[in-house]
């Protein structure tokens, strides 16, 4: 009997459990030939079994399931409604296009906002139109929300257009919601926009639109988001340092070592991260004197901000951290020197190979893996005779991924 056929009976049993775990499986399994055992599933007596059915057909992606879904966007159930049209959004056919546009008229938020974004991922020049129709004419700003939130998965002039444009919207919430899109979507024509509403706007939008200005890399919003590193709103200082390591000119990157010097505990992750971000040399300095703060979080934090500055002079501060206390720490400080990739740190993430705990020994191994290097391949083989048979387990791994990137 085939795994299928063992499903299939399953989905017969008289255990409600049993047959929730079957149309899990078949999800999991993603084959064509379980989309009927799942469409007879959408009729089970249980809710749950029809609702993981529902998922585990838009897992599939059959365009068998299209037409039987349909009725389910008219069910009682909420939770049935928005699955099912999450499920067409990701079979993503046409077929479902008329289906999903009449179920915008939904009255349940969240199931409105699954249909925009199943629109969206059909992506059909009607969809398209219809929804940049619904940002621009719907009365509710909840609706404009949802468009937008669905249209910024489609990066089209037109829809770009659109989203640029709702950050005039009337009202606030979607002002704050169109500031976020253009910023993923990278519009870097909102620069000048972006930098009015920076004035006028409440902290929570704000937040949004630094957040887009850093995204964008603005320089030119530098000196206006720099005031926001000493404000007392916490959220907004930690998304000015975010934005500012982003963009990372020298006049960003001074003033988030300035900051950072002053004691700004509020802020201290936010601005260490930040400096990462820069990427620059000059942070290492600075960074090197939180290695041995009493905080684990921002010890872990260094770790990971001095792997994302491509130095050795990372090199000594990121060793240190491979003796904290901490295992997360040191896992963390293995991960940031694979990351270098700098052969000097060979001989260090060796020895972390023996660490007691698993996360750090792991975090070695993969890391020496990413280096890739002969001189890593050689060394692991000189110490295998040494180790336990557990260990072995774990370096052969290693040396067999690093032998697969030296003949790629």
């Amino acid at each position: 009997m085939s795994i299928l056929e063992k499903l299939e009976s399953y989905l017969k049993s008289e255990h409600v459990e049993i047959r929730r775990k079957a149309v899990t499986a078949l999800g999991e399994i993603k084959s064509e030939n379980g989309v009927d055992y799942l469409l007879s599933a959408l009729h089970d007596g249980d809710s749950i079994v029809r609702g993981t059915a529902i998922f585990s057909l838009g897992e599939i992606a059959s365009d068998r399931a299209v037409e039987p879904l349909f009725p389910f966007l008219q069910a009682k159930d909420a939770n049935i409604r928005s699955g099912t049209a999450v499920a067409l959004g990701k079979i993503g056919s046409l077929k479902s296009e008329d289906a999903l546009i009449r179920a915008l008229n939904d009255p349940d938020a969240h199931v409105r906002s699954c249909v925009a974004a199943a629109l969206a991922k059909i992506g059909s020049e009607k969809s398209e139109k219809l929804l940049i129709r619904i940002l621009r004419e719907a009365e509710d700003p909840d609706s404009r929300r949802k468009a937008i939130t669905a249209l910024k998965e489609v990066r089209s002039e037109r829809v770009r257009q659109a989203v640029l444009s709702a950050l005039n919207d009337a009202d606030e919430s979607v002002r704050n919601c169109a500031a976020v899109a253009v910023g993923e979507m990278g519009i870097q024509a909102a620069e000048d926009r972006l930098l009015s509403l920076l004035k006028t706007e409440s902290p929570d939008t704000q937040i949004s639109v630094i957040f887009a200005l850093g995204e964008i890399r603005s320089e030119k919003a530098v000196a206006a988001i720099i005031p926001f590193l000493r404000t007392p709103h916490r959220e907004l200082s930690q998304q000015a340092a975010s934005s500012l390591g982003r963009i990372h000119t020298p006049e960003a990157i001074a003033e988030l070592i300035a900051v950072l010097e002053s004691g700004n505990l509020e802020i201290k992750w936010s601005l260490i991260e930040a400096l990462g971000e820069t990427h620059s040399e000059e942070a290492i300095s600075h960074l090197v004197h939180f290695v041995k703060d009493r905080d684990q979080d921002i010890r872990w934090g260094v770790a990971k901000s001095l792997g994302m500055i491509p130095s050795k002079l990372s090199l000594a501060p990121l060793k240190d951290l491979m003796k904290d206390r901490q295992a997360d720490v040191r896992s963390m400080a293995a991960v940031s020197l694979g990351h270098l990739g700098f052969h000097e740190a060979i001989e260090t993430l060796v020895q972390a190979l023996k660490d007691q705990d698993p996360k750090v020994s792991d975090s070695a191994a993969l890391a020496l893996a990413e280096m890739g290097e002969q001189a890593t391949l050689n060394r692991l083989r000189d110490l295998l005779p040494t180790l336990d048979a557990a260990l072995s387990e774990t370096v052969e791994h290693t040396i067999r991924e690093i032998q697969s990137r030296l003949q790629r």
